[in-house]
């Protein structure tokens, strides 16, 4: 019985040490969570050079995947922070700018035009398109955590 006790009581330590981990990962203010950040913000910036060589048919899986892990972030970080603190900070302002136009454009303007066909005459949207490459300027706040 005396056993029993002590391995619930280790297994009980190992989940709060594991616990804490996850919460230290996913902390906005903590340095590793900006380092998870920057991998994903230079895979995009990867992706968004692959797609000019290859076409950007070949990577729609990855624009979407990267948009939920933009959202998710912006999200964790409004959260976390508070708006008022993430809107005062022009970087974020810029993040979440460039989340929206991913949400709009991988999204609602397919809903709206009705996966391309459209009724409204949204049909041409290169714009938002060129706009998406802005997300390579994120390169620069990633350089700067970098640092």
């Amino acid at each position: 019985a005396g056993t029993g006790a002590s391995s619930s009581g280790e297994v009980e330590a190992l989940c709060g040490r594991l616990q804490s981990r996850i919460k230290g990962l996913f902390d906005v203010e903590k340095p590793n969570f900006n380092m998870m950040v920057g991998f994903v913000v230079i895979s995009n910036a990867l992706v968004i050079g692959l797609e000019t060589d290859f076409g950007a048919g070949h990577f729609v899986v990855c624009e979407h995947i990267f948009v939920v892990l933009f959202l998710s972030e912006s999200l964790l970080r409004v959260h976390q922070l508070g708006l008022r603190a993430y809107l005062s900070d022009m970087w974020h302002v810029f993040d979440c700018a460039l989340v929206a136009l991913g949400v709009l454009d991988l999204w609602v303007l397919p809903l709206v035009t009705l996966g391309g066909h459209s009724k409204v005459g949204l049909s041409n949207f290169t714009t938002l398109r060129l706009l998406r490459l802005m997300r390579i300027l994120r390169l620069v706040r990633v350089l700067r955590i970098f640092r």
